[in-house]
């Protein structure tokens, strides 16, 4: 399903009631086993911080699923994979390559599990060149190698706006099931 990436909460609470779902269906067998086969594949958009916390308030609704099932989450970690939506690129390739940079960062910033992130030519060249690929693969280094924003646990933690927004989001999600 297509989402509308300035109003999250729709995809957020049917993520959850998908899991939800899976749980109920199995909760006579093994949920820790179950939970942990589980991965969750989402996008973000071109608003930077409502991704950021789109993926933090996606990550607070599944430890709360979590918790409600009795599964100890300390023990389960269901992955967010984060593939950049190359159905949002426009024609310009250089554009395509910032703002995939950008909604990179956010997503690594909110803690996604994975990343997969498209040529900057994928929307006008199908699969995209060998030269975009590898700049696409390079991005992914740069956040990595020389950002070192895989070795901050919440680099959003404290931002009064980003924990707001996520909050705001989790409970409007929540709701939503």
């Amino acid at each position: 399903d297509y989402f509308d990436p300035l109003d999250p909460v729709p995809e957020l609470s049917q993520i959850i009631k998908n899991i939800h779902a899976i749980f109920v269906r199995f909760k006579d067998g093994d949920l820790k086993n179950i939970a942990s086969k589980i991965r969750i594949q989402t996008t973000v958009g071109e608003s930077y911080f409502l991704s950021i916390a789109k993926l933090r308030a996606l990550r607070l609704l599944v430890d709360f699923l979590l918790d409600q099932w009795k599964i100890d989450r300390n023990d389960t970690r269901i992955p967010i994979a984060v593939v950049l939506d190359a159905r949002t690129q426009s024609k310009d390739k250089n554009y395509n390559k910032i703002k995939a940079t950008t909604q990179a960062m956010s997503a690594v910033i909110a803690g996604a599990d994975e990343l997969c992130i498209h040529a900057s030519d994928a929307f006008t060249d199908g699969a995209g060149s060998s030269f975009d690929k590898r700049i696409a693969l390079n991005i992914q280094h740069l956040l990595q190698l020389e950002s070192y924003l895989d070795r901050v646990v919440d680099p959003a933690a404290g931002s009064y706006y980003v924990e707001q927004l996520t909050d705001e989001l989790a409970e409007r999600a929540w709701k939503g099931v």
